[in-house]
């Protein structure tokens, strides 16, 4: 008569190894679930931003809506002017704590540049443009130099 090992049940503890894989695994775990969930909270937080930017344009072009093309013009510039003028007094203030204040100002002020685009008052920056122009000059001269024949047009 003899005896099997398959027939002897031992209840053996995990090893070590198995206890760190496990420990390591369950972490895992906990970490991915947090992931997920700070995903979800900056998607609701961004869906609620996104909602307050579509607000504050639609305000904005409802205050313009009735005005002539030289009072939006005014318009805009006296905003921007304003809001910058703010914004710069906040920065330069010892006692810049107030972070929702100039997050609220620079929201104001992108949002004007939106509607001023949207609305065609929007000035193109003459000083990139020239600065742009003599880098393009400078790349075509090189070219002509070196045998390229190209004609950069990147206007």
């Amino acid at each position: 008569m003899g005896w099997h090992l398959t027939s002897i049940k031992e209840n053996i503890g995990k090893s070590k190894k198995e206890q760190v894989l496990e420990q390591y695994i369950q972490e895992k775990e906990r970490k991915k679930a947090e992931l997920i969930s700070n995903q979800e909270e900056r998607s609701k937080n961004l869906t609620v931003n996104q909602e307050e930017r579509i607000k504050r344009i639609r305000e904005l072009e409802s205050q313009i809506q009735e005005m002539e093309p030289a009072q939006k013009e005014f318009f805009f510039s006296a905003n921007k002017s304003v809001l910058t003028k703010e914004i710069e007094i906040l920065l330069n203030s010892t006692s810049c704590n107030d972070n929702g204040e100039l997050k609220n100002l620079r929201l104001d002020l992108e949002i004007l540049s939106i509607v001023r685009k949207q609305n065609g008052f929007h000035k193109p920056d003459v000083k990139h443009q020239e600065l742009r122009e003599k880098e393009i000059e400078e790349w075509r001269l090189w070219a002509k130099k070196n045998g390229y024949n190209v004609s950069f047009d990147w206007t």
